[in-house]
């Protein structure tokens, strides 16, 4: 929930999980995600806070739900290089990679039980290429091909 402004998202907006709890909460300035960012778990732990320049993500703190302690598992740097995301059980939940504050090259999402899930490529913040979807034993499900 938020306000637009001439179209675009603008200023504070809150967003929740299915169950009401809350998902992120942060500020966008004409339609650019803005500033520092809250991602927290669906049980409401903080689970990562990030800062973006006008939609460039700069850098990601990332907790663990279990004792609030920071991870530092990343190579995330001033919107550079690998940034990890988690389940609340500290399994991974994907893998992405980062240029300028831009999702560029391979990224890899997980199953809960730690098998791949989707894997693929993004060029300046887009899908491109092959995508593979996996299904939870493993299994190739699907390929989808993204220009």
């Amino acid at each position: 929930e938020g306000k637009y402004l001439n179209s675009f998202k603008d200023g504070q907006w809150i967003y929740y999980y299915e169950s009401g709890n809350l998902d992120e909460i942060g500020s966008f300035l004409s339609g650019l995600k803005h500033e520092l960012w809250g991602r927290f778990y669906e049980s409401g732990g903080l689970k990562q806070e990030e800062k973006y320049s006008y939609g460039k993500l700069l850098n990601v703190s990332s907790f663990n739900l279990l004792d609030g302690n920071k991870i530092e598992n990343s190579t995330f740097v001033d919107g550079n290089g690998q940034l990890y995301d988690y389940y609340e059980n500290g399994n991974i939940f994907s893998i992405s990679n980062y240029q300028n504050g831009i999702l560029e090259g391979k990224y890899e999402e997980f199953h809960i039980n730690g098998k791949i899930a989707k894997r693929g490529k993004y060029s300046s913040n887009n899908k491109t290429g092959e995508w593979f979807e996996f299904s939870k034993r493993g299994l190739l499900k699907k390929r989808i091909q993204h220009d």
